[in-house]
């Protein structure tokens, strides 16, 4: 499977492990595909109950679970390929304009940097 599509279908089996689904998830994590840093990022998230959203309530914020896969794809995109390339690949697999990947990308920092501002143990 190209990386691209694998990116994809394990941002989504993510999503959808959060809303209740895990059985996508599951299927790739028994699997013999290599996961990544962007993929051991994710679980972490999921794992920690980052990525559930509260009955009612629309995912808006960094933390919903399309937000935080696209983020981290852009992310790690973004190293190898620069800022613009990332954002237009992201934008275009996600259904987005990349105004909006790069708006999710600073309300994500912004959340990060709130977080580490009331950690018991703030980065260096």
């Amino acid at each position: 499977m190209m990386a691209d599509a694998y990116d994809k279908k394990f941002a989504d089996a993510v999503r959808r492990a959060a809303q209740g689904h895990p059985t996508p998830l599951a299927e790739l994590l028994r699997s013999d595909v290599q996961m990544g840093t962007g993929e051991r990022d994710l679980l972490a998230l999921l794992i920690e109950g980052e990525l559930a959203r509260p009955a009612g309530r629309p995912a808006v914020g960094p933390g919903a679970p399309h937000i935080a896969a696209a983020i981290l794809l852009y992310r790690n995109r973004k190293e190898t390929f620069g800022e613009e390339a990332a954002a237009a690949e992201v934008a275009n697999s996600m259904g987005r304009s990349k105004s909006t990947i790069r708006e999710w990308d600073k309300m994500t920092r912004e959340r990060e940097a709130e977080i580490r501002k009331h950690s018991a143990f703030p980065e260096k």
